[in-house]
């Protein structure tokens, strides 16, 4: 698997790009690795960005890792992939329904702008629902 995290320091965002495959074991890595760097640098807001989808993971793996994403409670989380696959809206809905502050985009810049204009407590109240 090969991933770029990079710190959008005017934003206070961290934005991981993922170029290759990725497992589960992998991705819990890379969570733990993207929470370590959130805690060290005080953002609290993550961009996942896949150019294609990526995954090879089982639908329970899908599920654990949208639970993951859930108990870390640490970020605010914006999903880009363009291939809108229901891969997708099942794992953002997963984390979503366990309490994660998760949205799906298929557009790069849309889930830069809702980053930067969106709070935590807005997104809970407006829009933790779309989608």
């Amino acid at each position: 698997m090969t991933y770029e995290i990079e710190l959008i320091h005017a934003q206070g965002i961290i934005m991981v790009r993922y170029f290759d495959f990725i497992h589960f074991d992998e991705s819990r890595q890379v969570l733990e690795e993207i929470l370590s760097a959130s805690r060290e640098q005080g953002y609290r807001k993550i961009l996942i960005y896949f150019k294609k989808y990526l995954f090879q993971m089982s639908v329970t793996d899908l599920y654990e890792l949208g639970k993951a994403f859930a108990k870390s409670g640490l970020i605010t989380v914006a999903y880009v992939c363009p291939e809108n696959k229901i891969e997708n809206r099942f794992l953002v809905t997963t984390a979503r329904n366990c309490g994660a502050w998760i949205k799906y985009f298929e557009l790069l810049e849309d889930a830069c702008e809702w980053l930067k204009t969106t709070e935590r407590h807005a997104f809970f109240h407006q829009e933790a629902y779309s989608n």
